[in-house]
């Protein structure tokens, strides 16, 4: 290899490479970046100026570079709340599993065959007729048919034209494209309903309740009262066959009692028990036409509203308000639309405060009006696009469904993403076979046809046997497994693909976690409030005795290593010293500060742990002396992943400070610090980094390449 090597960096970060790179002692020509973090790169542009920035990687053509030497680099889309429909009803996306089945752009029920998602990932609000907002990445695919405008000589007007259904990435959905609502095909009564049953079902989905006491007052303490109960107004009590009961139950407003077994577990299991539940189940969903039709009615005539033509309904419930649109795209064959506004948490109402939630209004006509926008074919409602808005980075999820790859996603059809395409099958943004990945495979195949001697290097996590082995045939190499505790005083196992020559298992240096730490920190108070609010979560389960849960919240370790720096939070607690006696945790109703001497962790609720002698019982991780990997989510500004970044020495519970974590990853000192970016991005971008001595040491054999 030459004197000089031009390095290329994809997914650079803090540019740890060029660090790396630096302590083998080779001489670097051009070092090529390519991060979109702005954060990571004024921290690489403070420590090394002449970086050249490439920005994203999809735009990275080595062509256009000097002929590199050495490629590294280290390699979902809804956000959580996204409703998905399952055959079990509406489900968030982030509690989709595997195995359940989702209705697909096909109108069949396909299962789920993986599941995932990515953290801090760019969003976009998506805005369309009939849709709630949606967040998603700007290159989830969606179901759409794009529109244009034809003249009509003989009519002498224009009419749009559309085209076939296909698949376009949020970001690029513009004015003229058609997003799809399905329709459902299915008309099967699964429930054994006739047709008064089918209104009553609506009416209880309205504003109806269930009896839930059992009769002790005749001795019959196992026997419960099965009764559905609703309140109707004097001048609309509905009229049925169902046997019933009718009283007064104040002035205008009468109860109608079903004291029917049948009917109580039907609304219980299939339309939800109180307000904010309330839904039109899938069996509900897929009844037949005129069967549902009537538990449209139901609902409309307890609490809808008919205007202009229109019909309205007000409700807590989003799965209510989406399922409603479901519906009504099957049974009348239009667009739903609906309009969420958020409510004060508080309101007056006759003189009396109460408490309300935000509502979701749907509104829609039973009949095609020549001037609406939507379009109708035999299987789907496209309601048109209005707009994108770039929003906040976020965690995002996305599912891989068997044979359609397709799902409802706030009742749009979406697709799996594309980047989780490989050979069939399709895996999560964080998953080696990722988008990413196959972008560096890119690269490096075009590097290779540049400089056929071009020496490369791939990091990633540890993974399932079968992402490894499809990694390894790709690159054509053998990974090897480091574990940063080698030459760190961090726990941190990490495969590494290179064609590097001689690179084997570093020596141990025997670095421990009481090696880096700065001498006197303060302990933290916003640190010991997340501890105090994970023991809170115990005291709600009424078992603050018992060493199972705890053991769950709280992870305590005395070896004497730190934890992992990854992406994704972990709830441990990092224990430096070996606590001779009993050491205290101790939570409080709210808050917990931090106490005395005696106290480390606020008051009222105590757990004495014999330290020494039950570490096995506590569930104690002994890695020969080293932490677990600190995690790159590790601060954000006090909440859930603080406690990745917490200390316990004897009488302190502190976080981590940025020099300690400079040196976990055995980066110099302020390598970080006054760089212009906040403590929190620090954290943040030394855990999505690398152990730099790691780096260095798979580095040294490239000095048997220089001629």
């Amino acid at each position: 290899m030459k004197s000089k090597i031009n390095v290329l960096s994809l997914f650079d970060g803090i540019s740890c490479g060029q660090v790396a790179l630096k302590r083998t002692g080779l001489d670097v020509g051009k070092y090529y970046a390519s991060e979109l973090d702005k954060y990571a790169i004024k921290v690489t542009q403070a420590n090394y100026p002449d970086t050249i920035q490439l920005g994203d990687v999809c735009g990275v053509d080595p062509e256009k570079l000097d002929k590199i030497d050495l490629l590294i680099g280290g390699s979902p889309c809804f956000v959580a709340g996204t409703q998905i429909i399952t055959s079990r009803g509406y489900a968030s996306i982030e509690r989709v599993e595997v195995g359940d089945f989702v209705l697909t752009h096909t109108n069949q029920w396909k299962k789920v065959i993986r599941v995932g998602g990515n953290k801090n990932k760019q969003t976009i609000n998506i805005k369309a007729q009939g849709l709630l907002e949606t967040t998603a990445t700007p290159k989830h695919p969606y179901y759409v048919r794009s529109m244009a405008r034809q003249w009509n000589k003989e009519k002498r007007t224009s009419e749009r034209v559309f085209n076939g259904p296909h698949w376009k990435k949020a970001g690029e959905l513009a004015k003229g494209d058609f997003l799809s609502i399905p329709i459902i095909k299915e008309e099967i009564n699964h429930l054994g309903i006739h047709n008064d049953e089918a209104f009553i079902i609506g009416r209880y989905i309205a504003d109806g309740h269930t009896r839930k006491d059992y009769r002790t007052s005749a001795n019959r303490p196992n026997d419960r009262h099965w009764q559905l109960i609703l309140s109707v107004g004097s001048h609309k009590v509905p009229t049925t066959n169902i046997k019933h009961s009718l009283f007064e139950h104040s002035p205008g407003v009468k109860r109608m009692v079903f004291s029917s077994k049948r009917l109580v577990k039907i609304v219980e299991s299939e339309c939800g028990c109180s307000a904010v539940n309330k839904n039109i189940s899938v069996k509900l969903l897929s009844l037949p036409i005129p069967l549902l039709e009537r538990v449209i009615d139901g609902v409309l005539s307890g609490d809808g509203s008919f205007r202009n033509n229109e019909w309205r309904l007000t409700t807590v419930s989003r799965e209510l308000a989406q399922s409603l649109c479901i519906a009504v795209a099957k049974v009348y064959r239009v667009c739903a639309s609906i309009e969420f506004t958020r409510r004060p948490k508080i309101t007056m109402i006759e003189g009396r405060r109460v408490n309300q939630r935000d509502t979701y209004t749907v509104s829609f006509r039973k009949e095609v009006k020549k001037q609406s926008h939507f379009y109708v074919d035999s299987s789907h409602v496209w309601v048109p696009f209005k707009c994108s808005v770039i929003s906040d980075e976020a965690d995002v999820y996305n599912l891989e469904v068997e044979g359609d790859n397709s799902y409802i996603a706030n009742n749009a059809v979406v697709h799996n993403c594309q980047g989780f395409s490989f050979a069939g099958k399709q895996l999560a943004f964080d998953d080696p076979r990722s988008a990413l990945f196959f972008e560096y495979v890119r690269i490096l195949e075009r590097c290779k046809e540049l400089n056929p001697d071009v020496k490369f290097m791939l990091e990633n996590v540890k993974m399932k046997k079968e992402y490894l082995d499809i990694i390894t045939k790709i690159l054509g190499v053998e990974p090897i497994l480091i574990n940063s505790a080698l030459v760190s005083a961090q726990n941190r196992k990490r495969y590494y693909w290179t064609n590097i020559p001689s690179v084997n298992q570093p020596e141990d240096k025997h670095v421990f976690l009481a090696d880096i730490l700065e001498p006197n920190l303060p302990s933290c108070g916003i640190g010991a409030r997340v501890v105090g609010r994970k023991l809170n979560e115990l005291g709600k389960r009424d078992d603050y005795n018992k060493d199972i849960p705890i053991r769950q919240y709280l992870e305590l370790r005395s070896d004497k290593k730190a934890n992992c720096m990854t992406t994704v939070p972990k709830d441990s607690v990092v224990a430096i010293n070996k606590i001779e006696g009993r050491y205290k945790l101790r939570s409080k109703s709210k808050t917990v500060r931090c106490g005395g001497r005696n106290s480390p962790i606020g008051s009222r609720h105590e757990w004495d742990f014999p330290y020494t002698k039950t570490d096995k019982k506590l569930g104690v991780k002994r890695n020969q002396g080293k932490a677990s990997c600190l995690t790159g989510g590790a601060h954000s500004g006090g909440n859930h992943s603080d406690m990745d970044i917490l200390v316990i020495e004897p009488d302190i519970c502190r976080r981590y400070s940025i020099t300690e974590v400079e040196r976990l990853q055995t980066i110099l000192d302020g390598y970080t610090q006054n760089k212009g970016v906040s403590n929190s991005q620090c954290y943040k971008m030394l855990g999505n980094g690398w152990t730099v001595d790691v780096i260095a040491h798979i580095f040294k054999g490239l000095h048997n390449e220089k001629q």
